[in-house]
């Protein structure tokens, strides 16, 4: 049978496509229980059985059957791809999702529109904050983070350097992993004289803009000075 009638129909597409009990079984509501009880320790089996699918789930849609439609849900260890063309409801199923999720969200977007539809009813069940150090769109940070504030310890101020030098690209230079490896050390010796002297990435800008040599003053006399970044500034 052509897949468009199977579909017409409601049947299952076929091969290569989950049967109905394989869509209970790993996208019933059973098996978000089952994930519930590690996932969330704090709902009882009560909580689980009687009280809201919401606590341990989220509905996804309806799965085909002519008599019988199941409805499909993700569970708590889910990880979910939502593909459409633009104005398809991408924005509305993602706001759905962070409304009905029992706890606290982290949405990595700063789409107007999803904290319009979303931000008012969070507010009433805790306060919500919004991250926008690019100043994209209309909504601006309710707070800030100061990537020096740490650094006085030079593991953290090595894993932070990393974490920027990796998002940059260096594609096309030679001997690409030495240099992104260089970058990395030096940004973390002066991420750790700015930390030391409660600085922020203003003051390492600065020096690295106008080969100050206040960092290295700064390490040569600082007594919690790690004895690894003050060659790296040298250099």
């Amino acid at each position: 049978m052509k897949l468009w009638l199977r579909l017409r129909l409601r049947l299952n597409p076929g091969p290569g496509f989950a049967s109905d009990w394989a869509v209970w079984r790993r996208h019933g509501l059973p098996a978000a229980r089952r994930i519930a009880r590690h996932a969330r320790p704090s709902l009882t089996w009560w909580d689980r059985r009687i009280g809201t699918w919401r606590n341990y789930a989220a509905f996804l849609g309806w799965a085909q059957g002519w008599i019988i439609r199941r409805r499909v849900y993700a569970s708590l260890e889910s990880l979910r791809l939502v593909i459409s063309a633009p104005q398809e409801g991408k924005s509305a199923d993602a706001a759905g999702t962070i409304l009905d999720a029992p706890g606290p969200v982290v949405a990595t977007s700063i789409r107007g529109d999803l904290i319009a539809l979303t931000a008012g009813m969070r507010a009433e069940r805790g306060q919500v904050h919004v991250w926008n150090p690019e100043g994209i769109g209309d909504y601006g940070s309710t707070f800030s983070w100061n990537p020096v504030d740490g650094c006085q310890d030079m593991v953290t101020a090595v894993r932070r350097a990393g974490y920027m030098v990796e998002a940059t690209t260096a594609r096309g230079l030679s001997d690409e992993s030495f240099w992104t490896d260089q970058a990395s050390m030096v940004l973390a010796a002066y991420l750790h004289a700015a930390g030391l002297a409660g600085g922020d990435m203003r003051h390492v800008y600065r020096w690295i803009l106008e080969d100050d040599d206040l960092p290295e003053r700064i390490l040569s006399a600082h007594p919690d000075a790690a004895s690894t970044a003050l060659p790296q500034v040298r250099q």
